[in-house]
């Protein structure tokens, strides 16, 4: 590995961590791309590393919102228990069976690196589109929540999780503030909560029964999970002093971005 190329993946880590402390979620968008394409690992272990990583840094992350108190349990619970159960179904008994390729017509397939980074790109793309657009201003300070949604919401994003390897906090956050009636920050401190439990899960039930992830230095994995703690540092700090909606927009044009780059290198 070319050490300038391993330095920017490192940079790029601290990225991951640092989208997840200010936004709760986000970063985990980045960890695939930057495993495949910076620490040239294949697509299938870069899935379930990501998950490893994404996993730990959310933990992390979320020690400062629980010391704020900005975490609510009980709406964790009625979001991640679903979403867990989808995660552990879906890495367990669909990821193993995915097929090698994909045929398109006679002449033209698509491979299991290609389908995946494809997939990936599209959801990379639509999560930036929903970032770039304004959200209206809601006022359901006096609002019941929605448990029945929240619920119904969470399997969506554990299926998300265990088949891309994304935490889902840009779908996690949007639907604890809609449904849950939740404050932005409440959002941001609960949905690492569940990034941490879906991605941790989806993690030690991939690697019970993955054989691609033979080869994989364990120290390169944790020395990007080091990075991106780091990251999580700077993004809970800079939390305390900037709305996180301001750089949403602008976060969401470097995801656009990334999932353009990644269709333009697969399939041009």
């Amino acid at each position: 590995m070319e050490f300038g190329i391993e330095v920017f993946g490192f940079i790029a880590a601290v990225f991951i961590g640092f989208f997840l402390g200010l936004l709760g979620g986000g970063g985990s968008v980045l960890a695939v791309p930057v495993l495949v394409y910076l620490f040239h690992i294949k697509v299938a272990p870069a899935i379930t590393f990501s998950l490893l990583i994404v996993g730990l840094a959310s933990a992390f992350g979320s020690i400062h919102y629980f010391k704020e108190k900005l975490i609510d349990p009980k709406k964790a619970l009625y979001f991640g228990l679903p979403s867990i159960l989808t995660v552990s179904l879906t890495r367990w008994f669909i990821v193993p069976n995915l097929p090698e390729s994909i045929t398109i017509t006679n002449s033209f397939a698509l491979s299991q690196r290609q389908y995946l980074l494809l997939i990936f790109a599209i959801l990379m793309m639509l999560s930036a589109i929903k970032m770039i657009r304004k959200s209206a201003t809601s006022t359901h300070q006096n609002s019941s929540p929605e448990f029945p949604l929240l619920a119904l919401y969470g399997v969506g994003v554990g299926f998300i999780t265990g088949f891309i390897g994304v935490g889902g906090g840009f779908l996690i956050v949007p639907a604890l503030y809609a449904f849950g009636k939740m404050t932005m920050k409440e959002a941001i401190g609960t949905s690492l909560v569940v990034i941490a439990l879906n991605s941790l899960i989806g993690f030690s039930t991939s690697i019970v029964q993955d054989s691609q992830n033979d080869g994989i230095s364990i120290g390169l994995i944790f020395s990007i999970l080091a990075f991106s703690a780091l990251g999580v540092l700077i993004g809970n700090l800079i939390s305390k002093r900037i709305q996180s909606e301001k750089l949403k927009p602008l976060f969401g044009w470097f995801i656009l971005l990334m999932g353009a780059f990644i269709l333009g290198k697969e399939f041009l």
